[in-house]
């Protein structure tokens, strides 16, 4: 209810109009707040697969577009400064309107510039969740110091900012992201309906990579590992999940394809596109692979570990404090096809150890990755601000 002086009105600021690591995060999070203390308003690109998304959990959303502020362009870093004023006084207005008590960016830098810039001109507190790894020293700096509370998914990420800026350790926390196990069970995802789409077979072994296909995420790593494991077992098949046209640009993913052709292995690369039922997705596969080589945490991992799926990854940031090597999975140099291949066919080589490491896995999300710990962690930092 608007206006209820017993609860804290927060406003989510969403960038992207996409769904990502980011946006499920908060769609979760937003589901399960307790609504007799904290009423959500979520601001999103309008007409968006995300705006629909918070709609459904019957949350007041706002349409509003945060363009693009970064340029290296002095006169159009002019004209981006005065949009972005022009649009922090306009979320000025919303946060007035629904007299909201925090302001919380969730998505990205460009969403907590206009997070920070509008809570203080409104003078609100501000909440700044970071998902990155790189930092931009100066701009980064002002947004830390002008936060009231900084959320970090990782202790990568945390040990990134607070390395380079001492005084802010006070106000940073690490609350890693979720999953709701209730989602995750074997019992509502038995069916191979999407094998079927993905042209594999019910009895097929599928190594999955699931991200969007850009190139930051690895995929020629996964692809050149593919053919050396081919090369061995020809009747495995290998699943990339995610969308093939990110915004428009399908050049990578058309390099993708000319790499599977000259390897030779066009036929046992399935690009299957976007999947949004992931517990669905995760029951249709036998092992998930990450090939980003710096990731910030990686949930497509703990979504994967959910539903009792070894997880293979680099050892780097966010994912070394995920998967225990040799338990739940394997940690692996980044980069390295050779390395991926041998681990693949680890897991593919031995059935107890896969069973082994799913039902570690499922432990280890319900020991550091609850839904339930998640909440209250985040329900912890509003109640102190």
């Amino acid at each position: 209810m608007e206006n209820n002086d017993d609860r804290y009105n927060i406003l989510y600021l969403i960038q992207s109009p996409k769904l990502g690591g980011a946006e499920i995060s908060t769609l979760l999070l937003v589901k399960n707040l307790n609504r007799a203390k904290y009423m959500p308003y979520v601001l999103a690109p309008g007409n968006s697969i995300v705006e629909n998304e918070f709609n459904k959990l019957d949350v007041k959303t706002i349409s509003f577009n945060l363009p693009q502020v970064k340029t290296y362009n002095f006169v159009k870093l002019i004209i981006n400064s005065f949009t972005l004023l022009k649009h922090c006084i306009e979320i000025r207005k919303i946060i007035k309107r629904y007299k909201i008590d925090i302001v919380h960016s969730v998505s990205n830098k460009r969403s907590a510039v206009y997070s920070i810039l509008s809570a203080k001109i409104s003078k609100v507190p501000v909440v700044w969740t970071i998902r990155v790894l790189d930092r931009v020293k100066i701009i980064d700096s002002i947004l830390l110091k002008l936060s009231d509370k900084v959320i970090a998914i990782s202790e990568a990420v945390k040990k990134r900012y607070v390395d380079e800026s001492t005084n802010i350790k006070g106000k940073i926390t690490r609350i890693y992201n979720a999953v709701d196990l209730k989602e995750f069970d074997e019992g509502k995802c038995d069916n191979k309906v999407l094998r079927e789409k993905w042209d594999v077979e019910d009895n097929d072994f599928v190594v999955a990579i699931a991200s969007r296909v850009i190139p930051i995420k690895g995929h020629i790593t996964f692809i050149k590992a593919a053919a050396l494991v081919l090369n061995k077992y020809p009747e495995m098949k290998f699943v990339v999940i995610g969308d093939t046209n990110y915004f428009n640009d399908s050049s990578y993913y058309q390099s993708l394809l000319e790499l599977s052709c000259f390897l030779n292995i066009e036929s046992e690369i399935k690009f299957v596109g976007q999947e949004n039922n992931i517990p669905l997705m995760m029951s249709n596969i036998d092992i998930l692979v990450l090939c980003c080589p710096d990731e910030p945490f990686g949930r497509v991992v703990i979504e994967a570990m959910a539903m009792k799926k070894p997880v293979i990854a680099p050892n780097t940031a966010g994912p070394s404090e995920i998967v225990i090597d040799g338990q739940t999975g394997y940690l692996i140099m980044p980069e390295n096809p050779e390395k991926l291949a041998d681990a693949i066919i680890k897991v593919y080589q031995s059935p107890n150890i896969r069973k082994k490491m799913g039902a570690a896995s499922r432990q280890r999300v319900q020991d550091l990755f609850s839904l339930p710990k998640y909440i209250s962690e985040y329900e912890k930092i509003y109640d102190c601000i």
